[in-house]
């Protein structure tokens, strides 16, 4: 695989879907957890700088590796016939694994900022 291709697989990954929900969480848990910061007056603004470092820029390195790493081996036969369905399905594993502590802080967050979350249902709906 040339340098190019996986240039333009970066590119790519930028535009993907899953990636635009993952920035799109990332801002909300920025926002919602500022704005709690505030109300509960334990605002510092070296918290946010920690956010990025510790959870933001690890997060989406791993997740590009994983992407590039499946964008490889889904484009090929290195797994057979199924190479495009594994890699795939190993691409939305990681992704619900990635996006999974930051709905937490949002829901967290929002507790703070005093919007109530339903709790789960108890037992299914029939």
């Amino acid at each position: 695989m040339t340098g190019q291709k996986i240039l333009d697989l970066v590119f790519v990954f930028f535009r993907d879907g899953r990636v635009l929900a993952i920035l799109a969480l990332v801002l909300m848990d920025l926002g919602t957890g500022i704005a709690a910061a505030i109300k509960t007056k334990k605002f510092e603004w070296d918290r946010v700088g920690d956010f990025y470092r510790t959870a933001v820029v690890p997060n989406m390195l791993g997740y590009l590796t994983f992407y590039l790493a499946g964008k490889v081996v889904g484009g090929s036969n290195v797994l057979g016939p199924a190479s495009f369905l594994l890699s795939e399905s190993v691409l939305w594993i990681v992704w619900v694994a990635l996006i999974t502590p930051f709905l937490a802080a949002i829901v967290a967050n929002a507790q703070k900022l005093g919007y109530t979350i339903p709790p789960a249902a108890e037992e299914p709906l029939a």
